[in-house]
């Protein structure tokens, strides 16, 4: 195993607690304007990702209130309140350093936004959403303004023996404007498809489970760069992701937060790789 997927895999294990609120994290282990992406990172996941040699580790809580706008034309509302936290530093070697956040956090963004569910024809869904706000380094001067907005689509397809199957696309726009460094905006189109298989008479707490995989194939038509003293620059154009969950088939709610499994999914590019835990769907 690499040292990278190591401090992946123990971050994620000394911050299951966070996770399981919803989340997502941000870290550096080098210089970190030299990497850092406010919009990339804000909206990854929980989870880690490499560029280059470079490693950035993100924890993102989010919150999620529904509203009843437009409920009498059977479109469903939410107020997402994502906040994404970055740690300085990992030491392998000191496990409490990494969960000591009062010493190790290192950026905070908050990037509220609306989301709206409309069923269309059928099983068709369409999800538009928008979020914006800020992000500043907590121990230093470092902030920017971040956004993004896009369209998701879902629509069921014929079953694959006995699993459900989903098709997944969206058109994402993400920016940021740095008060240190160059704005940027960046844009992708996602495809993928995503599977719902009952795990014969297994049940958690009373709960049926499934087993919910997904693939998933980003293209950056207008892609990001990474790094401000990187030679040479790195772009992302393209990402595949792969991942396994098992979770339920209704939303279990916290009051402002929800799930409906646990999973985990690997990133890979041409020069990114990334490992995250998600706890709903790819479609949001």
């Amino acid at each position: 195993m690499t040292s990278f997927l190591r401090s992946c895999v123990l971050t994620v294990t000394c911050l299951i607690a966070a996770v399981s609120a919803g989340g997502q994290v941000a870290v550096t282990q080098k210089d970190l304007d030299s990497i850092y992406h406010w919009a990339y990172s804000a909206a990854f996941g929980t989870g880690a990702y490499r560029v280059g040699d470079d490693e950035v580790y993100v924890i993102k809580v989010e919150p999620v209130l529904n509203l009843s706008w437009f409920a009498n034309r059977g479109v469903t509302t939410k107020l997402r309140l994502p906040i994404t936290f970055g740690l300085q530093s990992i030491d392998l070697k000191d496990i409490g350093d990494i969960i000591d956040l009062s010493t190790n956090l290192k950026t905070m963004t908050f990037v509220p936004g609306l989301e709206f569910e409309i069923p269309m024809r059928g099983s068709w869904i369409l999800k538009p959403f928008a979020n914006y706000g800020y992000g500043h380094q907590l121990s230093g001067s470092g902030s920017a303004q971040i956004f993004y907005f896009g369209l998701n689509s879902q629509v069921a397809l014929p079953s694959l023996g006995a699993m459900d199957i989903q098709m997944i696309n969206g058109l994402h726009w993400f920016g940021q404007v740095p008060n240190r460094a160059r704005s940027e905006i960046f844009a992708r189109l996602v495809t993928g498809f995503e599977g719902n298989l009952r795990l014969g008479s297994m049940q958690l707490g009373g709960h049926q489970l499934y087993l919910k995989p997904h693939i998933a194939y980003y293209w950056y038509f207008n892609p990001p760069g990474f790094g401000q003293i990187l030679e040479p620059a790195i772009e992302l154009k393209q990402e595949f992701e792969i991942a396994l969950a098992v979770g339920i088939e209704e939303r279990i709610s916290f009051k402002i937060f929800s799930l409906d499994r646990l999973g985990i999914a690997f990133k890979g590019g041409a020069d990114i790789q990334g490992i995250r835990i998600y706890l709903s769907s790819v479609f949001r």
